[in-house]
């Protein structure tokens, strides 16, 4: 006797043996929750049920495929299946996303922005000695101490600044684990990764190509770019990192969790603008001992407003203090969209709770 069982899909394959059924089981390819159908029947059974009766031969009946089981999923449909087919790209692309995500998990991306930490404090200090050091040549090459005395005053600045954000980013990490949020599926932070790679593989296409032509300040900006679209991407493959889980969810709890993953990400890669504000500034700096040509190649890459004018130093100050300062706004921003996020949330739950009361 043959009969019809359900594969993955619960769509009826078949009609097999007996014999053959009892090998798949064997080999481990049906389970005892598999439904069977006799050919010729409409009746499905779980396999556990008719495994002690299988009669290994049988007259054949009239090839009729039964109709699926009242509980069957819908396997996919004619355009899906035509998609599938036709994107070429997406073994290669999907292999790309886990490729990334292997190399870029929450392990290592923990491990480098906790460097990225530590090293912007030391930079941090090292620029603000640089900068009193270069203020106070240049003061003295124009007879203008006022630019040492408002060197000084941004340097005892910058050292409180820095232990406030040392503090903050101990609350910002603290931030992102007490907050946890869900994404009902992870499709869009796959395709903003994707996105972010391509932006990143852009940006540092560009970098390399001012570098060639001697553009070492453009190129600083590609490559600074093309890194934190790259470090963008891997928090996205990886939204664990940022307190995001993946479970069902309704459209309303989708929006929140999304608007939560931005929020959060951001507080995640603030160790990067962190350490590249005081390498920015430290580099800045340093042009106004060297000078000469090093000022020069950058000055076309910077705003007009920052035209050197023998201030370098403190231009260079101004960037680290920027960077200090970032940390401890972004904390008090995350704050104030977050607690619309918590309305937000407050009001989804309304619905089930009455329900709940109902009953």
């Amino acid at each position: 006797m043959r009969y019809y069982y359900t594969n993955a899909q619960n769509q009826p394959v078949g009609p097999v043996e007996a014999e053959e059924l009892l090998r798949l089981r064997a080999a481990g390819s049906l389970n005892a929750n598999v439904q069977l159908c006799p050919e010729g029947g409409q009746q499905w059974s779980p396999f556990s049920a008719i495994e002690p009766a299988l009669p290994a031969s049988g007259p054949a009946a009239a090839p009729v495929t039964p109709a699926a089981p009242a509980n069957a999923t819908p396997g996919p449909g004619a355009a899906e299946r035509l998609l599938r087919a036709g994107s070429l790209f997406s073994p290669l692309l999907d292999r790309l996303l886990e490729g990334v995500r292997g190399r870029l998990g929450p392990a290592r991306l923990t491990a480098f922005f906790q460097g990225c930490v530590a090293w912007g404090h030391s930079l941090m200090l090292v620029g603000a000695g640089l900068a009193l050091v270069t203020t106070f040549v240049q003061s003295a090459r124009q007879n203008n101490y006022l630019l040492l005395g408002g060197a000084l005053l941004g340097a005892g600045l910058l050292v409180v600044l820095q232990f406030a954000a040392q503090r903050f980013f101990v609350a910002c990490a603290a931030l992102v684990k007490n907050t946890p949020s869900q994404v009902g599926s992870s499709a869009v932070l796959d395709c903003l990764g994707l996105l972010l790679l391509a932006g990143a593989l852009l940006a540092g296409c560009l970098g390399l190509v001012a570098a060639a032509a001697a553009q070492f300040a453009w190129a600083g900006q590609g490559l600074s770019l093309a890194l934190g679209l790259l470090l963008g991407a891997g928090v996205c493959l990886s939204p664990s990192l940022a307190g995001v889980s993946e479970c069902p969810s309704s459209a309303g709890e989708e929006a929140v969790g999304l608007l939560s993953f931005y929020l959060k990400g951001g507080l995640v890669l603030l160790p990067l603008s962190y350490l590249l504000c005081a390498v920015a500034g430290g580099v800045l700096t340093l042009t106004g001992l060297f000078g000469g040509t090093m000022a020069t190649g950058l000055e076309p890459a910077l705003p007009m407003f920052l035209s050197f004018g023998g201030m370098q130093g403190l231009f260079g100050l101004a960037l680290q203090l920027f960077g200090t300062a970032l940390v401890i706004v972004a904390y008090f921003v995350f704050l104030a969209c977050y607690l619309g996020l918590d309305l937000m949330r407050a009001l989804l739950c309304v619905p089930g709770k009455l329900d709940a009361l109902k009953r």
